[in-house]
This record gives structure tokens, C-alpha cells and sequence, in this order.
């Protein structure tokens, strides 16, 4: 994953039966130079002028716009907040109140999302 501090925006992207293997091998470590789409055997797949690309095989995918980072100094880490500005999901899977019933599409729920930046400036 590039540094997501670097970046503007990024996408979070649902991981399913289908791609739960490559998905984990994004974790590794590549080159700068390195698509880690290519390297893993993902679509990368740009929608409505979106800057990031999100990941095609993954029927839930969110659009993020980078808004703060605060840095949490008791366990060195920083806290990243983003905005949803994109937001693409199966019609079937969407309630009348809002609610995402993620298992109507999705055969493995997987707690682990796939996220895609892009560097800007």
C-alpha cells in the first residue's frame, strides 16, 4: 500500500470470496515503481473523474477524500479521517432506511478492506 499521508484520496474497497487471496498479498511490500495491481492480479478501475483508483472485482467501493491526519502520540500512530464522496453499491443490497446488507451480494465476509491511493502534487 503507498503512504496513504502522501495522498489526497483513496478508496476503501470490500473483499470478497473471489479475491480474498490477492487482496491479502497487497500487505506486501513493492517498489514504488510497482503496481500492486499488477502484482497481485487486480483491475484497477477509475469512475466519475475519481483520482484513486478503485479495485473492480470488489462490489462494495468507497471513494475517500483525505480531510485531517491527527497524530495519537501514546502509541505513535496517526489517526486518518476521510470523507465519502464516492460510494458504489449492489442496488439489492441497500435497505429502504439506509441499512447495507452486505451479505445479500458477498458469499466471505472478510474484515479487511483493500485501500488504493493517489499520490497528488
Amino acid at each position: 500500500m503507498r503512504n496513504i499521508l502522501a495522498t489526497v484520496f483513496y478508496t476503501l474497497n470490500h473483499i470478497n470470496e473471489d479475491i480474498y487471496k490477492k487482496a491479502h498479498q497487497t500487505s506486501g511490500r513493492y517498489d514504488a515503481n510497482v503496481s500492486e495491481f499488477e502484482a497481485v492480479g487486480l483491475t484497477p478501475e477509475f469512475k466519475s473523474d475519481f483520482q484513486a483508483p478503485f479495485v473492480k472485482e470488489s462490489t462494495i467501493q468507497l471513494g475517500i477524500a483525505l480531510r485531517e491526519k491527527i497524530d495519537i502520540t501514546i502509541n505513535n500512530t496517526i489517526m486518518v479521517i476521510g470523507e465519502i464522496v464516492q460510494l458504489y453499491i449492489p442496488k439489492d443490497c441497500l435497505h429502504e432506511d439506509g441499512f447495507v446488507d452486505i451479505e445479500k451480494q458477498i458469499r466471505l465476509l472478510v474484515p479487511v478492506w483493500i485501500v488504493t491511493t493517489k499520490q497528488c502534487g
